[in-house]
C-alpha cells in the first residue's frame, strides 16, 4: 500500500483488484558498511530552474530501500477467496479497472531515479493490461520530469490525467500539452484532449483543443460531456460541452468566469453512480443538468440546487 493501497471492486461485484507484497520479497537491504563510491550527479549543460524538495532519495542505498518497499504485486481476489496474481511485480502507483472490468490501466515507476525531485516525477510507464495481466497497449513511457518550467500552470509533456471514460465500457482518455508544458509561452493552444476506444490499435481521437490548462472531464453519454479548463495567472475557468460520439461537432462554451468569484459561481454538476460504480452526470435527457452550490452572497451562504 505504499502507492496503490486501495481495494477496488470490479464491475461484476464479485472480484477485487488489490495490491500485495510480492511473494518472493526478501528481507530489507542492509546499509553498506562503507560507501561504494561518491554520490555522482550530472549536469548536462542546460539551465533548469527548479523548486526544492525535502525527504528525497540521497544515495544508492535509499534507492534500494525505495524499490524494496514500493514494489507491488497486483492481484484479483474473488469473494470466495481465490487469489490470482496479475503480471510481474513493479513500483505500481495506480491500477484502475475499466468500467466493464475487461482491462486494467496500470502506472508504474522505473529507473533511473532522481535525487532532486520526488517520486511523482520519476520515469513511468502507463499501460493497459487485460484481466490475465498481459499488456495489450502502451499509452506512454514518460521520462524523468525534472525539467518542468517553474511558471505556475506548467506541466510535464506527454500524456497525463490518463483514465477511463466513466460512461463507456473501456475507452481511454488523456490530455497532452501543446505548449511544451510551459505556461510562460504565449500561445492560443495549451492542451488537447484525446480519446481511444478498444482495441486500442488506431490513432487517438482528438476531442477538444483548449486555450487553457486541462482541468477534467465529467462524462454522460456520446451526446454530452463537460470539459473544464483553468489558467492560474488570470484565475479563469471555462467549461465546454462536447459531443464524444461526434468529435468534429464544435464545442459549446457554457462557463467563462473567475474561479475566485464565489458570488457568481453557478455551482457544480450533480453526479450519479452507475451500476458499474462510476460517476456520471445526473441529467434529464441530454439537455438538462442539475447544479448544486453553496450560494455565496453578501448576506452569507444560500445553498441551492
Amino acid at each position: 500500500g505504499v502507492f496503490e493501497g486501495e481495494i477496488v471492486w470490479l464491475s461484476d461485484s464479485r472480484t477485487l483488484l488489490v495490491s500485495l507484497i510480492p511473494g518472493r520479497r526478501t528481507a530489507p537491504p542492509q546499509p553498506p558498511l562503507a560507501p561504494s563510491g561518491p554520490n555522482v550527479q550530472e549536469n548536462l549543460g542546460g539551465k533548469t530552474p527548479a523548486p526544492t524538495y525535502q525527504d528525497l532519495l540521497q544515495n544508492p542505498y535509499d534507492e534500494q530501500l525505495f524499490e524494496h518497499y514500493a514494489t507491488t504485486q497486483l492481484a484479483v481476489v474473488t469473494v470466495d477467496g481465490q487469489v490470482t496474481p496479475l503480471g510481474v511485480p513493479g513500483i505500481i502507483t495506480a491500477a484502475t479497472p475499466s468500467p466493464d472490468g475487461r482491462f486494467i490501466l496500470v502506472e508504474a515507476l522505473h529507473r533511473p531515479f532522481s535525487y532532486t525531485v520526488p517520486a511523482e516525477s520519476f520515469p513511468r510507464t502507463i499501460d493497459v493490461w487485460d484481466r490475465s495481466g498481459e499488456p495489450v497497449y502502451r499509452v506512454a513511457d514518460l521520462p524523468l520530469a525534472d525539467k518542468v518550467p517553474i511558471t505556475f500552470g506548467s506541466v510535464p509533456t506527454g500524456p497525463r490525467s490518463v483514465s477511463w471514460r466513466a460512461d463507456a465500457d473501456a475507452t481511454l482518455y488523456w490530455a497532452e500539452a501543446l505548449d511544451g508544458g510551459d505556461a510562460g509561452v504565449q500561445t492560443d493552444e495549451r492542451d488537447r484532449l484525446y480519446m481511444l476506444p478498444p482495441p486500442f490499435d488506431g490513432p487517438p481521437i482528438s476531442l477538444l483543443t483548449l486555450n487553457l490548462r486541462f482541468g477534467g472531464v465529467q462524462w454522460s453519454s456520446d451526446e454530452l460531456a463537460l470539459v473544464s479548463g483553468w489558467w492560474w495567472k488570470t484565475r479563469n475557468i471555462r467549461v465546454w460541452r462536447i459531443y464524444p460520439g461526434a468529435p468534429h461537432t464544435p464545442p459549446v462554451l457554457l462557463q467563462d468566469r473567475s474561479y475566485e468569484d464565489r458570488y457568481n459561481d453557478p455551482g457544480d454538476p450533480l453526479m450519479r453512480l452507475t451500476d458499474r460504480g462510476t460517476s456520471v452526470l445526473m441529467t434529464q435527457g441530454d439537455s438538462v443538468l442539475y447544479l448544486i452550490g453553496t450560494g455565496a452572497s453578501p448576506e452569507g451562504n444560500r445553498p441551492f440546487l
